[in-house]
């Protein structure tokens, strides 16, 4: 059981996929307060992902399967959150 996070974000009126749009963000010297609020979005997007992740966890009935799926999921988020 493989969930994204998201399929696609929107990226100057243009859609993207956020691995591509991370990743050029990184790789930029500076930063516009445009891109700075982008980032600041998606970690919100990420910390509300974590939080439904860990509800989930808590009270849903799961196989030992999707449970592995959904910790790993949220230690993920968790990683991607705390790296910014």
């Amino acid at each position: 059981m493989v969930r994204r996070i998201m399929g696609t974000v929107a990226c100057n009126g243009k859609k993207c996929k956020p691995h591509d749009r991370v990743w050029g963000l990184i790789n930029k010297e500076t930063l516009s307060s445009d891109e700075k609020k982008q980032i600041e979005k998606c970690i919100a997007v990420l910390k509300e992902k974590e939080r439904v992740d860990e509800l989930e966890l808590e009270t849903k009935e799961m196989t030992r399967e999707e449970v592995k799926t959904l910790s790993d999921e949220t230690a993920g988020l968790l990683r991607a959150i705390m790296d910014r």
